[in-house]
């Protein structure tokens, strides 16, 4: 081993969060020259020693001009030569013509680029790649989660779902021009555009540029049905700026995140994350994940889809030769400290984790369910074993995701009476605000999402109440609040509403 490697730790780009600011601290022709980079945080409040990236860190005489040149001290870290390439590409944007309107990076492999300064025109003949990149840039402003086109008699509707709800967007899209940009979107996912009779998917690879400069990958999943009048489209958006949240974001209250911090480091056992469609498990079992992610663990997932990947991560996709029973048993020779199985469906997959999760592994797995009990029935309606689901589960976390009120037009109003009446709340105590709508929120009154949960996490006491068949009393449960109470307290807090309340989350079993 030479003194290089014994002395400065070897990384990958995987570790840092690179910025075209901070890499341009530094002079291209210099960073080539001496094959160096910026990497990580240099804001002016900082103290610690800045990351430099180098394909030889025993280089003094460079290092000590670096310091001289950002005022501060750095810490070398050891790159090979393509991950030094790639973060120079990056930041000095080899390859890659950011100006004016360009939209195509590399046609040939079917990247292509979103820019924030790309916006919504009306104008006649407009070519079709240009009405389509707009939309979809706009889409990414606006954080949508997904592009729906939808194809009438007489019209075309393009909807964008922001925060959970579908909102309309005018766009240049119309029944003279639909046609040609529903081929152009199958063209750029690689899809037939010949079949119109049958439902087809496919994936968009692009790259997007914000206001600050910053370049991030977002891909998007197609999936085309044909219609009476025409194809509709449904693209989701995985923005990976959504998803890389850390679990201290998610919404957990101060009980519910020391527990849940404290199931997902034990050396084994399984745990549930339960709620339906779109209600935030897959962001939070990608943050758990990512928290646990280290080199002295050998995580593997199954999921269906991959929507994001996750660096250091063994990651594979259920397929027609591979289901997710199919992977779990095959993981079980692959020496694995963390599973994530993406969603227990049928009683083999069911069995597989929990039996994984008694021989010492860290098991996390979803359910579509609607809350902790539902789960728990759930969970015995797959596995007729209790004394399996005793010893494996260690905690069913159940959520839901609530907008937040935008905090540049919020303002005070009183609770509206008929909503109070639904919820069964009385008005005492409950002060509430709204957001009235401005341009920061697109006049929705609303920007961003955040969690409600409740969490069960097992002991020895409710193990054996399983294990016995006993149902559960969960209201004698101590620290276990259920969700209904976890998202009144954010409506007390000023964060979400009643009316997000009353539209996302389950009203207790005695209202």
């Amino acid at each position: 081993m030479t003194e290089s490697e014994s002395q400065y730790p070897f990384s990958d780009l995987t570790h840092y969060t690179l910025s075209k600011e901070i890499i341009r601290q530094l002079d291209e022709d210099f960073c080539r020259e001496n094959q160096l980079v910026l990497l990580g945080d240099m804001s002016p409040t900082g103290h610690d020693p800045v990351p430099l990236g180098m394909l030889d860190p025993s280089d003094d005489r460079s290092a000590s001009c670096v310091e001289r040149k950002v005022s501060r001290q750095i810490r070398r870290i050891q790159l090979n030569a393509f991950e030094l390439d790639n973060a120079l590409a990056f930041g000095f944007g080899d390859g890659i013509d950011v100006s004016g309107s360009t939209m195509i990076l590399d046609i040939g492999r079917g990247r292509h680029y979103l820019n924030s300064a790309n916006t919504i025109e009306f104008t006649r003949d407009q070519p079709v790649a240009k009405m389509v990149i707009d939309t979809f840039s706009e889409a990414v402003k606006r954080h949508a989660s997904d592009i729906h086109i939808e194809v009438y008699a007489d019209d075309v509707d393009v909807r964008f779902r922001i925060d959970g709800v579908l909102h309309q967007v005018a766009t240049p899209f119309s029944k003279a021009n639909i046609k040609k940009v529903c081929s152009h979107i199958k063209i750029l996912a690689e899809l037939d555009i010949t079949e119109k009779r049958r439902a087809q998917e496919g994936r968009i690879c692009s790259v997007y540029e914000d206001e600050s400069g910053n370049v991030r990958q977002i891909d998007m999943r197609l999936s085309v049905v044909p219609g009476l009048h025409g194809s509709d489209m449904v693209l989701r958006l995985l923005d990976e700026n959504r998803i890389n949240i850390s679990l201290d974001k998610l919404g957990l209250n101060n009980t519910a995140f020391t527990q849940f911090n404290e199931i997902i480091t034990s050396p084994g056992g399984l745990i549930i994350v339960a709620g339906p469609t779109a209600s935030g498990k897959t962001t939070t079992l990608y943050s758990a994940i990512r928290q646990l992610n280290n080199d002295n663990n050998k995580i593997l997932t199954v999921e269906d889809p991959i929507e994001y990947e996750i660096p250091k991560v063994n990651q594979k996709q259920v397929n027609s030769y591979m289901s997710f029973a199919d992977y779990s048993r095959a993981f079980m020779r692959q020496n694995p400290d963390i599973l994530m199985i993406g969603e227990v469906r049928d009683e083999e997959t069911a069995n597989i984790a929990m039996r994984a999760a008694q021989m010492g592994h860290l098991v996390f797995t979803t359910l579509h369910s609607r809350d902790v009990r539902s789960s728990l029935d759930r969970l015995h309606v797959l596995c007729n074993d209790r004394s399996l689901i005793a010893s494996s589960l260690m905690g069913i976390l159940s959520q839901r995701l609530v907008r937040r009120i935008c905090v540049d037009c919020q303002e005070s109003v009183d609770p509206d009476p008929v909503i109070l009446q639904k919820l069964s709340l009385r008005s005492s105590g409950i002060s509430t605000v709204h957001g009235k709508g401005c341009s920061t929120c697109h006049g929705i009154g609303y920007k961003g999402q955040i969690g409600v949960f409740e969490l069960l996490v097992f002991d020895d006491y409710l193990r054996r109440e399983v294990w016995q068949g006993h149902a559960l009393d969960l209201k004698e449960i101590t620290n276990f609040r259920p969700m209904f109470d976890d998202a009144i307290q954010k409506v007390r807090d000023g964060i979400t509403t009643l009316d997000e309340v009353l539209r996302t989350i389950p009203l207790p079993d005695n209202s």
